[in-house]
């Protein structure tokens, strides 16, 4: 999907959403990329 089209579901702004996917792949710690595995993940 697009930035946008993401940003459109999100209810967020295109750049929020660039700034989030450029924090994703830059920081070294990665706690976003931790929550959001977490969520995908099905619970049992």
């Amino acid at each position: 999907k697009s930035y946008r089209e993401i940003a459109e579901q999100a209810h967020a702004s295109p750049t929020t959403v660039v700034r989030v996917a450029r924090f994703l792949r830059e920081m070294p710690h990665q706690g976003y990329r931790l929550v959001l595995d977490r969520i995908k993940r099905p619970r049992h």
